[in-house]
């Protein structure tokens, strides 16, 4: 199963799963991008999972695809 993460970090928002954080400027931005990341994954035949964390580092949402 992959997993993707959105998560805040020290250089604004990061997307973790394909190897190294990617960066965002905005929480936003970078879940979106995750989605479309988990939706073409799962599109192919993978189990995806989808864990987004606000900036206090509470997990608000965990998705399926």
């Amino acid at each position: 199963m992959r997993v993707f993460k959105v998560s805040a970090g020290n250089h604004g928002w990061q997307l973790s799963g394909l190897g190294e954080p990617t960066f965002f400027r905005s929480g936003g931005r970078a879940e979106a991008a995750a989605r479309r990341l988990a939706l073409a994954a799962a599109r192919s035949g993978e189990r995806v999972e989808l864990h987004v964390f606000d900036r206090g580092g509470t997990l608000a949402a965990q998705l399926r695809f």
